[in-house]
């Protein structure tokens, strides 16, 4: 009996500082987290991460004046099984943000290579349309647009490649999403742009390239467009169609969306 009471204590005592140490590492963590911007050892993607797992978990960034009181609710966040047993990723990003660096770069920089490689694909293409277009901003974006097709097309095709890196993979993502706002904000300024072109015959070229694109697009994108895109992209067709619906445009052609 005795050395039976004798385990079960020195068991609690055990559990005891194993608990005083995750609280003693967590508050050290929760330090850094709140801490993040002035220490200056974390870059601005693990800005972006840290930022995300803080407003997660509904903690205040703000120091004020009653630092250790943010520190003791941040921390009351943070040491719950659930947190601790989910977020390993990023326990390990706060206690070794050099390290964490370091390999994020080894397992991105396949990402980085084929990213380089299609953006200059892209480059050459756009100006061999604009080559074809004119020389003027509006055939620049309408070049752009023309080639966001094969640019996505490359980017989706990397992103689905599960040989590819998780990390490489939400790359590919992200440029999904980056490329596709652009292109939809290069849609409004292509078809408002078509009253800067001197002339009908320039008119009607790019209105007949972008047709084509921005009707490819709303199709194999829809699902990655709001409806505050897809307003955007349907305006550009409607200038589109009765741009090319007209044969003779006068001098004061005026192609806004007032339909």
């Amino acid at each position: 009996i005795r050395e039976s009471i004798r385990v079960l204590e020195s068991a609690k005592l055990g559990n005891a500082q194993r608990v005083a140490d995750v609280e003693d590492a967590v508050k050290t963590l929760t330090y850094r987290l709140l801490d993040r911007r002035e220490e200056g050892l974390f870059d601005d993607r693990q800005l972006l991460v840290l930022d995300s797992f803080a407003k997660n978990l509904g903690i205040n960034e703000s120091q004020g004046s009653d630092f250790k009181r943010n520190v003791r609710l941040a921390a009351d966040k943070i040491n719950t099984v659930e947190v601790l047993e989910s977020n390993p990723h990023v326990f390990r990003l706060l206690n070794f943000p050099s390290q964490e660096r370091e390999h994020y770069q080894t397992v991105t920089a396949d990402f980085d290579r084929f990213i380089a490689h299609v953006d200059k694909q892209r480059a050459e293409l756009t100006r061999e349309h604009q080559a074809k277009l004119g020389r003027n901003d509006t055939s620049k974006v309408t070049a752009e647009i023309i080639t966001a097709k094969p640019y996505l097309a490359a980017l989706v095709k990397y992103a689905n490649n599960s040989e590819k890196t998780d990390e490489s993979r939400a790359l590919a993502e992200q440029h999904i999403h980056k490329t596709i706002r652009l292109t939809v904000k290069q849609c409004e300024n292509a078809y408002k742009g078509l009253n800067t072109l001197s002339s009908t015959e320039s008119v009607q070229k790019h209105v007949r390239e972008l047709g084509n694109s921005l009707s490819t697009f709303a199709n194999d994108y829809a699902e990655k467009l709001s409806e505050s895109d897809l307003r955007t992209i349907n305006d550009g067709l409607k200038v589109v169609s009765r741009a090319i619906d007209t044969n003779n445009v006068s001098d004061n052609r005026d192609f806004s969306p007032g339909f």
